[in-house]
């Protein structure tokens, strides 16, 4: 299959436009538990040390504005485009514990209401803060 889509064209004028959800069938193959096995596999290798490079660059851009006393480390990575949303944390809260959030939604309808999936992601950390 890819070799077929390497020799489309490309019209790169048609992507400012991109406001609808289209070919959603080649979107995050990864269900939620792979992607919290890679954020524990991430972890595991800097050995779980905030100051290591590998999570200093994971926590560069935290995608939410957590609570940082509860949450002294956010580890982040995550994706859109219309009708795909995916955001994948790996935290670690104010007693050591790490734990992992990852939200994705696929939607071929209509646009995913990044709000809503913002103030879910604050409540489960909110859930996990008495976990």
């Amino acid at each position: 299959m890819l070799p077929a889509l390497h020799a489309l064209p490309i019209d790169t004028s048609k992507l400012a436009s991109w406001t609808a959800p289209r070919s959603l069938e080649f979107e995050w193959f990864a269900n939620a538990r792979d992607l919290c096995n890679v954020l524990a596999a991430l972890g595991s290798r800097a050995g779980y040390d905030r100051n290591s490079e590998l999570l200093r660059i994971l926590s560069i851009n935290p995608g939410v504005a957590f609570d940082t006393t509860q949450w002294p480390y956010i580890g982040y990575k995550g994706g859109a485009e219309p009708g795909v949303l995916n955001t994948s944390w790996l935290l670690q809260r104010s007693d050591g514990r790490w734990f992992s959030i990852v939200i994705t939604l696929n939607d071929d309808a209509r646009l995913i209401d990044q709000n809503r999936v913002v103030a879910l992601a604050l409540g489960l950390s909110r859930l996990l803060n008495h976990e």
